[in-house]
């Protein structure tokens, strides 16, 4: 799962293994983290450990990939999803099941004609369901998985297929180039660490960047980190006197929109990786319809004003050809994944249980990964 507000649903056999327990023809079985029932605010009840699942199966010939999982990171779509906030468009079958699906790990089985083989270390997530990585094997669909380049290297390469991969859609919707003056919102997280970098790599003439990390901004190319404890992005003289023509927000809330027209031209584009409520919260039919008017009915009204920022909310995907991109752009330099300090975490039951309550805390500075086990 990506980290925008809610993805498009979509259910696929990279499951298999979380939901059905399917076991294997050995019997094998494996360790992983399991959720027990939706809950945000303590994962001691929330969280358990497993160290007899049944270890996930792969069906031949449906282009699938058996992976050993050497690290697996956490994103804003675990949060919702173990919240249970967006139950009505992410519905789990049954309880418990495997959290996080962003995942870097070594290919045990594949089919005779795939292009990736044993051995071959890959990146991968599942889609839209954020199921099934958080643990020692899991099955993927070829097509999220992208094989990892030698330079990268594991850790950054987990963190990889969800945030940078929405970073990188979120800049080119931007339509960022030459010249462009950029403000990102919420610039330590995953995306917009991510952001930063890709739009200067785009040609941004000109980054600006809120996070309170103001040294590690500076440290992926920042030309101006707003520390937004000490001052407010929106009442800065040099950006009133010349404002930016994109601003992409990775943090959501706070009435982002309404106050961007005193530092975005008035036909600048206003990119929402996340929306008015950062903790959007879809159990029901209605709140559903509400959140889809409100991303649809924004974007309309901005489009015919001429006064008006044009607004575009933004819902972000994957693909191996995207994530294969990302990491393309990270072998050659060109993209620093920004890891949370505190990472990678032990594949523990404390170690997960602290890596998630961090993501769901909503205060890491960079992606959380969990390493769960070594090369070998």
């Amino acid at each position: 799962m990506n980290d925008s507000n809610v993805p498009t649903q979509e259910r696929d056999q990279s499951q298999v293994g979380t939901e059905e327990k399917v076991a294997d023809a050995t019997g094998a079985t494996m360790s992983c983290a399991l959720i027990n029932n939706f809950g945000d605010q303590d994962l001691e009840q929330t969280l358990s450990w497993s160290d007899t699942w049944e270890r996930p199966t792969r069906t031949p010939n449906k282009k699938l990939l058996l992976l050993r999982v050497l690290a697996c990171s956490s994103a804003a779509g675990d949060a919702h999803m173990i919240s249970g906030r967006v139950s009505f468009v992410l519905p789990v079958k049954t309880f418990p099941f495997i959290p996080c699906m962003a995942v870097c790990g070594v290919v045990e089985e594949a089919d005779r004609d795939s292009k990736f083989k044993e051995g071959d270390i890959v990146v991968a997530t599942n889609g839209a369901q954020p199921q099934g990585g958080m643990a020692q094997y899991a099955v993927v669909r070829e097509k999220y998985a992208a094989k990892k380049p030698d330079g990268v290297d594991v850790l950054s390469a987990a963190a990889c297929p969800d945030s940078a991969v929405t970073a990188l859609l979120a800049t080119r919707k931007a339509e960022i180039k030459a010249g462009t003056r950029v403000l990102v919102l919420g610039a330590s997280g995953g995306v917009g660490s991510a952001a930063v970098q890709l739009a200067r790599h785009a040609g941004a003439a000109h980054v600006a960047a809120t996070s309170s990390q103001v040294d590690i901004m500076r440290s992926l190319g920042v030309d101006r980190p707003i520390n937004y404890r000490e001052e407010n992005w929106w009442e800065i003289a040099q950006y009133t006197d010349d404002p930016f023509d994109v601003i992409i927000d990775c943090a959501g809330g706070n009435d982002h929109f309404a106050k961007s027209p005193a530092v975005l031209k008035k036909r600048g584009r206003f990119v929402a990786v996340v929306g008015d409520e950062p903790h959007v919260v879809v159990k029901s039919a209605g709140q559903l319809l509400k959140f889809v008017c409100t991303s649809l009915w924004r974007p309309i009204w901005t489009t015919f004003s001429f006064s008006s920022p044009n607004y575009f909310m933004f819902v972000s995907g994957s693909s191996g050809e995207l994530v294969s991109s990302v990491l393309g752009m990270m072998a050659e330099g060109k993209l620093r994944i920004l890891l949370e300090p505190s990472s990678p975490y032990p594949f523990t039951l404390e170690g997960v249980r602290s890596a998630l309550q961090l993501q769901l805390s909503g205060h890491a500075h960079g992606k959380v990964v969990v390493r769960v086990s070594e090369e070998k």
